[in-house]
């Protein structure tokens, strides 16, 4: 799961569109940082480049960040062949009546 915040403030109002369903949007990429920041944050969050800029090769406008979030899993699931080789080992009976 990944989190992320953007400034709205960033945000041109130029690249807002709004949508055949009346709703406005805004077209964003989030990428994998190379190494997290002084915050943890391993992801950023720019919008996406329009054909001409990317042409121009225009600098990329950052409007947030975020991290990777993994739950931690409360109950794992069982795992019967780990069950087992936790298992205290018993030596060989002979002495049973059967």
């Amino acid at each position: 799961m990944q989190i992320i915040s953007i400034q709205l403030n960033k945000i041109p109002k130029d690249r807002i569109r709004k949508g055949t369903d009346g709703n406005l949007y805004i077209s964003l990429v989030v990428s994998e940082r190379k190494a997290p920041d002084q915050y943890g944050n391993n992801l950023t969050v720019s919008l996406s480049k329009t054909e001409q800029e990317r042409k121009d090769k225009a600098a990329t406008l950052y409007v947030g960040s975020g991290k990777t979030h993994i739950p931690k899993q409360e109950n794992a699931p069982f795992d019967p062949i780990a069950a087992f080789e936790q298992m205290p080992k018993v030596e060989a009976m002979d002495d049973l009546p059967f």
